[in-house]
């Protein structure tokens, strides 16, 4: 059977054990997003979600977002999404 993670795995050069302690990000066009191993979500509008992700927070800018799914440590958000990226956040644990 394949397996889509081990696919990109590969491709990268990188073994799944190396990303055993992060989070994982799956954009699906520019409409889906899902996220495994976020801690909490700390912001959240239609425009923009932040999540935080061990020591940073990964922003998800977009229109009309709305998460459509909602797990403990997973997450997926539907919308129009046009950028996500890292930063450090204010209240970033030391």
């Amino acid at each position: 059977m394949f397996n889509y993670l081990d696919e990109l795995y590969e491709l990268s050069g990188c073994k799944a054990s190396d990303f055993a302690d992060k989070f994982k990000i799956i954009m699906l066009s520019n409409s889906v997003v899902y996220v495994s191993g976020f801690l909490k979500i700390l912001s959240y509008s239609d425009e923009l979600i932040v999540l935080k992700v061990k020591s940073d927070e990964l922003n998800i800018e977009g229109k009309k977002m709305n998460i459509k799914s909602l797990d403990k440590e997973e997450i997926i958000i539907k919308g129009n999404i046009t950028k996500f990226f890292l930063s450090k956040g204010e209240n970033s644990e030391k």
